[in-house]
């Protein structure tokens, strides 16, 4: 793990006990064809609170004119697995994956999903290793752009932004998945032909969420 030591100093002055950062690199398919080898299945889970905690209590201070529809739908474009997956392939965090031999065949290490719960695992070991502030200084440090991104989009509703920008008639197809009680939307849009995701607990704040990814990817290559 000599790449992501180098990388983690380098990038954001931070080392890890070489154990720890092994296990947040081990997929679980990995362990399985290695025995009783710990895999980051739990690593990432305190990851995943930690980022969901210090991204909405970062919006909740910095965008005080926001409703709570707009802070949820907010997070959401910052904490979904695309956005999360986007930061861990700019980091090349995939080649530094250990993976069980069928899933390094299907090309896991370029999976969004296992790229996001790789970056999540990360958080979670910083957080087990030096405490919350450390783990908040990291995620911060990860998610900067995209925080900076959300600011930006605060005169408007998002939608109603992208909407003026393309300057054409937007269609979202938004999709629902998992049980009744804890149901989770799933939003597209299509703009210059290209689809933009986003995720929410209701269909608005899926829709915006997809709006911000949109704003986002135009604003960036305007500039």
């Amino acid at each position: 793990m000599d790449g992501v030591d180098e990388l983690l100093l380098r990038k954001f002055n931070l080392t890890l006990p070489p154990g720890l950062l092994r296990t947040a690199f081990v997929h679980k398919s990995f362990s399985f064809e290695n025995g009783a080898c710990q895999n980051n299945e739990r690593l990432e889970f305190l990851g995943d609170a930690v980022l969901g905690l210090v991204v909405s209590h970062y919006l909740f201070e910095t965008c005080p004119e926001y409703t709570e529809g707009q802070l949820s739908a907010a997070r959401s474009y910052i904490v979904s697995g695309t956005s999360i997956a986007q930061i861990a392939k700019e980091l090349n965090l995939g080649q530094f994956m250990l993976l069980g031999k069928g899933e390094k065949l299907a090309g896991g290490m370029d999976k969004t999903s296992l790229l996001a719960d790789l970056l999540e695992s990360l958080i979670g070991a910083v957080m087990v290793d030096q405490g919350f502030e450390s783990a908040r200084d990291f995620v911060l440090a990860l998610v900067g752009e995209k925080l900076r991104q959300v600011g930006e989009f605060s005169v408007d509703d998002p939608k109603t932004k992208l909407q003026k920008l393309t300057r054409t008639q937007l269609v979202y197809e938004v999709v629902t998945e998992g049980p009744p009680h804890s149901r989770t939307f799933k939003a597209s849009v299509i703009v210059n032909e290209k689809r933009f995701f986003g995720q929410g607990s209701s269909k608005k704040q899926a829709q915006v969420a997809a709006a911000m990814s949109a704003l986002a990817s135009l604003e960036n290559k305007s500039s």
